[in-house]
């Protein structure tokens, strides 16, 4: 669980963030909207504790900094396009807390084949399509047993969301805590959208046509 109380940022002549609050579940994709990418990167770094609101906070019920991570923020935490798939797994392995680093190009590799991923290794990052780019830094993220709040900054830049969408609900249905930032949301998508800005009223899925009421009228009492 993530929440979010008012979040707002103040750059140098207006508000980057405007003031923001929803909250994020555990095992599911909450999708968070606004059309700039300053706006959606200022956010990811204050979701996962990278940078102070101007006011407001964000509740976790563990530090945030440790249990989170920001998935390929332009400029910030995307990787090179010159390091390789093995690169970007032994890198993540040299900085996991507990990891050993003996023998790490062996075990990147490993590692990848196990998770699926074989195929990248000497792949740079530049030739991998943007599903598998977004499977790889997420997998490698999630290598930290810490980390069960992922941050997704715009990963629609390397790939339309019918292509990574499906593979992130399986990620948040480990139990992970997912928000993804986006400038729009998908049509179809019938998830929880949230857009920078609001006040803390989430669009939230619309229920099945033949759900039964949770409280119904007194004639449908009186039908029964």
């Amino acid at each position: 669980m993530l929440t979010a109380h008012d979040l707002r940022f103040r750059g140098h002549h207006a508000d980057i963030i405007t003031p923001t609050s929803f909250s994020a579940a555990a095992g599911e994709v909450t999708l968070v909207i606004h059309e700039s990418p300053e706006t959606r990167t200022a956010l990811g770094l204050i979701l996962t504790d990278r940078m102070r609101p101007t006011s407001g906070s964000v509740d976790s019920p563990r530090p945030l900094r440790r249990r989170s991570a920001l998935i390929d923020a332009p400029d910030i935490t995307e990787p090179g396009d010159e390091l390789t798939g093995r690169g970007i797994v032994t890198e993540a392995m040299a900085l996991t807390p507990g990891m050993r680093t003996l023998f790490l190009n062996r075990r990147a590799e490993s590692w990848m084949a196990d998770h699926g991923l074989g195929e990248l290794a000497r792949e740079p990052l530049e030739r991998i399509d943007g599903a598998h780019r977004l499977r790889l830094l997420t997998e490698t993220a999630l290598m930290d047993e810490a980390v069960d709040l992922l941050v997704l900054d715009s990963p629609d830049r390397h790939a339309p969301a019918e292509e990574w969408l499906p593979y992130v609900a399986e990620v948040a249905a480990r139990g992970v805590t997912v928000v993804v930032l986006l400038p729009s949301a998908p049509h179809d998508w019938r998830g929880t959208v949230v857009y920078v800005g609001d006040d803390g009223c989430a669009d939230q899925p619309e229920p099945a046509a033949d759900t039964e009421p949770q409280n119904p009228t007194h004639e449908e009492e009186d039908r029964a």
